[in-house]
């Protein structure tokens, strides 16, 4: 025969979790992924699955670490993640940074780190509203493949002008918005794109 104390955990584990219980659980050494990243960009089949890795290694590098910001070499993302094509990885970060908006990315000078701050992600419609936005550009997939990316010259002049394609469109019509949050007509551009 058990202890009471066994007894009283093998109850609780058998026991269904009150609601909101289990996601109050702490989990050392975790890092926390939104759940907006989850719904609506890892379902997303034309996202590759390096842009995942590179997101998750800088979730944890920055979130993950108790941090904003974290300075970070392309070697530390090829030794994080395992993805060896530097295309790749200047295909994810351009997608995760410029494109996306979910880090801002100031590029450190000659062989220094660059430096990777997580941007707001407490308002999910805004994130959200961001992706959306992107979908206006003249990409099939609402972003550029590694191939349309390595063509591009100005990264910054066609993120501005699916910006002007959303505001104008949304201006004409709101109700276009199929069930997108009405904050996606005001285009909350982040830091540092006006």
């Amino acid at each position: 025969m058990g202890s009471n104390k066994e007894q009283g955990s093998a109850q609780a584990r058998s026991e269904p979790a009150k609601k909101g219980k289990t996601r109050n659980l702490y989990i050392k050494n975790s890092s926390p992924v939104p759940n907006w990243y989850l719904d609506s960009f890892l379902e997303d089949p034309d996202i590759p699955n390096y842009v995942h890795v590179v997101f998750l290694f800088l979730l944890r590098r920055t979130i993950g670490w108790d941090k904003l910001f974290e300075m970070v070499s392309y070697d530390d993302i090829t030794n994080g993640t395992g993805e060896t094509k530097r295309t790749h990885i200047q295909h994810a970060i351009f997608l995760l940074c410029d494109w996306w908006g979910l880090f801002s990315l100031e590029p450190g000078k000659g062989k220094r780190k660059s430096r990777f701050t997580v941007e707001d992600w407490s308002n999910r419609d805004t994130v959200l509203d961001r992706k959306l936005t992107m979908l206006f550009s003249d990409y099939d997939s609402g972003f550029p493949s590694v191939e349309e990316f390595r063509a591009i010259k100005n990264p910054k002049e066609i993120v501005q002008e699916c910006y002007t394609k959303a505001q104008a469109t949304w201006a004409k019509n709101p109700s276009n918005l199929d069930g997108q949050s009405k904050e996606a007509a005001a285009v909350v551009v982040p830091h540092g794109k006006r």
